[in-house]
């Protein structure tokens, strides 16, 4: 018998077989149900979370809203921000003037 490499199952980075994960790709955490381990989806936003409510970080764009564990958007064109108003990091071709982030183009 020759032995084969299988897939393991979807937003799984690391799995033990076919059907149960034991590491997911960023942006998802890992849950059991029946004895099978696999991978959710993080709220929106969210590059690490233990489960569906509580976020440990956030993607770039968004900021982690403390009192809820969420992440929420940064202002338009806004690289990091520490809340909706406070730009700290403007994405490529913005420069920051008064905490909002402008085109120099």
């Amino acid at each position: 018998m020759v032995d084969s490499c299988q897939s393991c199952p979807s937003n799984c980075r690391i799995c033990q077989d076919i059907s149960s994960c034991t590491e997911c790709f960023s942006g998802y955490f890992l849950t059991s149900a029946n004895a099978v381990q696999s991978c959710v989806l993080c709220a929106s936003g969210c590059a690490l979370c233990t489960d569906l409510t509580n976020c440990v970080k956030c993607y770039p764009g968004f900021f982690t809203n403390l009192s809820t564990n969420s992440c929420e958007k940064c202002s338009q064109n806004c690289w990091e921000c520490s809340s909706t108003t406070n730009c700290t990091r403007c994405v490529m071709g913005y420069e920051m003037i008064n905490n909002i982030c402008v085109s120099y183009i």
